[in-house]
């Protein structure tokens, strides 16, 4: 995905945590625009940059999107793409506060939230509640990837 089409995703939020006037952590939720087909459709893979490996990528990402709509379907959920902190600012809460306003936000909607965690960040993920549903060994079992649901808590619209 090109960097114009990428901050074009209505169905993406970008959010961060400041320490003065540095980003110390940010996010990118894909939320349900569409109720009813799920947000954001991992059926369509992206434009890779023109220096990156394609056949890569979509061997990777293409199993992970496959997997997550044989897992997720067309139900809606709020889905956590991206999370990151600088390594000095781990663990010091930032990337919570980051999950939370994710789950809030899925909780004042009544609908799931979805992650791919590795396995060494899956405890992580398990504190706020997600639980792995499935796990994809990717690129001739090099990778894996665990594939976490958290139900929906809220009571929706």
């Amino acid at each position: 995905m090109n960097a114009e089409a990428f901050l074009k995703d209505t169905s993406a939020r970008f959010i961060k945590v400041l320490q003065g006037k540095k980003i110390v952590a940010f996010a990118k939720w894909i939320v349900p625009i569409k109720f009813g087909k799920g947000g954001d459709d991992p059926d369509v893979m992206p434009s890779w940059p023109e220096d990156a490996n394609a056949e890569l990528c979509e061997e990777f990402f293409g199993e992970l999107a496959k997997m997550r709509r044989q897992l997720m379907g067309y139900r809606p959920h709020y889905y956590l793409e991206m999370l990151g902190t600088l390594p000095e600012c781990q663990g010091r809460g930032a990337a919570g506060q980051l999950i939370r306003w994710g789950l809030e936000q899925a909780d004042r909607d009544g609908v799931e939230a979805y992650i791919e965690a590795s396995p060494v960040g899956a405890p992580i993920y398990e504190r706020f509640g997600w639980k792995a549903e499935a796990q994809v060994r990717a690129l001739n079992g090099k990778y894996t990837e665990l594939l976490m649901v958290r139900p929906a808590i809220g009571q929706g619209l």
